[in-house]
């Protein structure tokens, strides 16, 4: 059954047109969209309820995202190789990230005159066909050519939506954090491997939902800790291993024994034992009123919202670390938005069905534009205003060609709608949709969306290096000519990944940060290390289960038929604190 907040009331049961899933839409859904639609001439042009469910909504705008996949290729402009989120394959200009914010090209170039005898979507293409791409979205960094959606970092490698950091390598979505390592949704954080859903935390391996811990392996659910190993569920605790206090010198003598002997598998599998006999909590949500999702902190009026930060009265919100009146968004960036719905990967204003959009406003249907304001259907514009189809006009007469582009596209029934996934510039599972919603190859072409088959061609042939144990590349174990010798021959070589098969490499920069902290050499592919944890998170769904201590009704990411023994944030805190 469809959960529903306590006070709403449900409007409509409809039936998603992709899925044929029924969905519902409450008051609170059309309060929103009444505030969010657009005003042109005068006139308010009202969002009408959506025919897809929230489910499919989200997939939608996950498709125009490629956030992973990166690939060399030439610039369209200079003729320079480059790295891009585009496949040299893709027949899209793609200019290099300097080239693009140049003023030798100008985005009205492609400009085109609307054409009411075609629908949108159909003009719309065409446009995206001609105008120039960005090769990755990569602000002010440093030494950091392999990165996406990163801004003001330094030392980064393979990391998407690093934000001001430093040396974090394999990581995603992470910000003010230092020397990080594989980790997922880190903030304020240092000398982290394997973390996820960390805050202020510094020197800890393998740690889940933890907040102001360190020197710590292998724990979760923590708060304000240090020097534990194996722990679940502790607050403000110190010296303990499997939640049982122990002397320094033991636990020193343990975690030492641990990282060295490769000891850290069997101290994640007696934590799970461990976990399994505790009481998990229902929601991770803190000062927050009257908000449903997980992984929300100072939150208010909040339904379906997910990795968010700073918001209020939002809907559907995922990954947004500041929303005010935001309906159907999705990787918002740090400064926040407002009244905005049905947009992916923007830092703006009164937008709507925008992707790939910052610093401006008002703006609708649109991707790839920044620096704008007042912009409608168009495609990698820099900077100006009161644009059409890259088209420049007056203020009086955009506001009444909007009026009847809008329309126009209500008589075609593309109205509200986010760009379709088969108009993504990218294969279906090149983005992130297939991430959170995956797929088969034959039931991405049975949808008629796009699939990129480019991997299967870049495979290695060659023999594959065998990692040693990590104390083989130490020169203080091992001496300075066998550690350079072991050195040498692992930078040099291909290991291959022992769940995909596919090839990888280790860099310098995390090979000192293995040899440090003395954890093995990894033998999966760091796509394959990505998967693996954000398997370990809910997925972004709610469910209605019943507490177990207080026998109340409670809101849940756990399906009811997991095993866990879900309680509500009540009686979680009673238990732990």
């Amino acid at each position: 059954m469809t959960f529903i907040p306590p006070g709403e009331k449900i409007i409509e049961t409809k039936i998603c047109r992709l899925s044929g899933k029924e969905f519902v839409v409450t008051d609170k859904d059309i309060e929103l969209l009444d505030k969010i639609s657009p005003v042109f001439g005068g006139q308010k042009y009202s969002l009408p309820t959506p025919t897809l469910s929230p489910e499919e909504r989200q997939r939608r705008r996950l498709s125009w995202r490629n956030e992973r996949k990166m690939y060399k290729r030439k610039c369209d402009f200079t003729g320079k190789e480059i790295i891009s989120v585009y496949s040299p394959d893709k027949t899209y200009p793609v200019y290099d990230q300097k080239v693009w914010w140049w003023d030798d090209w100008n985005p009205t170039d492609y400009w085109r005159a609307f054409d009411f005898e075609r629908s949108f979507f159909d003009q719309y293409a065409d446009l995206l066909a001609v105008a120039p791409k960005l090769s990755l979205y990569n602000v002010q960094c440093i030494n950091s050519d392999y990165t996406n959606f990163t801004l003001t970092s330094k030392d980064c490698y393979l990391c998407v939506g690093t934000t001001n950091s430093e040396e974090v390598l394999y990581s995603n979505f992470v910000r003010d954090v230092k020397n990080v390592i594989d980790s997922t949704f880190c903030y304020e954080c240092e000398l982290i491997y394997y973390g996820m859903d960390l805050t202020r935390c510094y020197n800890c391996f393998y740690a889940k939902n933890a907040v102001n811990c360190r020197d710590s392996f292998g724990i979760e659910e923590c708060d304000n800790c240090h020097h534990c190993i194996g722990c679940y569920g502790l607050k403000n605790k110190e010296y303990h291993v499997f939640n049982k206090p122990v002397a320094k010198e033991a636990f020193e003598e343990l975690w030492s024994k641990a990282l060295l002997h490769g000891g850290s598998l069997k101290i994640l599998s007696d934590l799970k034992s461990l976990r399994e006999k505790q009481f998990v909590r229902n929601m991770h949500t803190i000062n927050c009123e009257n908000c449903y999702g997980d992984q929300i902190e100072n939150g208010k009026n909040g339904f379906m919202c997910f990795d968010a930060k700073n918001i209020e009265d939002s809907r559907y919100a995922y990954f947004s670390p500041k929303n005010i009146n935001c309906i159907d968004v999705t990787n918002t960036a740090p400064l926040g938005v407002e009244y905005c719905g049905e947009c992916c990967s923007t830092l703006a204003n009164n937008n709507f069905a925008t992707f790939q959009f910052s610093h401006g406003s008002h703006v609708l249907y649109s991707t790839l534009c920044q620096n704008c304001d007042y912009v409608f259907g168009s495609a990698s514009i820099k900077k100006g205003k009161h644009i059409v189809m890259n088209t420049v006009y007056s203020a009086h007469e955009y506001e009444a060609l909007c009026g009847r582009i809008i329309d126009h596209m209500k008589s075609t029934k593309e109205w509200w709608e986010f760009f379709p996934t088969e108009l993504s510039t990218f294969g279906y599972n090149e983005t992130v949709a297939h991430e959170y919603f995956p797929l088969s190859e034959d039931e991405v072409s049975s949808k008629w969306w796009k699939w990129y088959n480019g991997e299967n061609k870049n495979t290695y042939i060659g023999s594959h290096y065998s990692a040693l144990p990590i104390d083989q590349y130490n020169e203080k174990i091992v001496g300075y000519e066998t550690a350079q010798k072991n050195i040498d021959e692992l930078l040099s070589g291909i290991l291959e990944c022992e769940v995909t098969k596919k090839p990888f490499k280790i860099i310098k920069q995390e090979l000192v940060f293995y040899i440090e902290n003395k954890l093995p050499i990894p033998t999966k592919h760091p796509d394959q290390r990505h998967k693996e944890r954000m398997s370990l998170r809910n997925p972004r769904e709610l469910h209605e289960r019943t507490c177990p201590e207080c026998q109340k009704k409670m809101i849940t990411t756990y399906r009811p038929d997991r095993p866990e023994k879900v309680v509500c944030e009540e009686c979680y805190r009673k238990l732990v604190y």
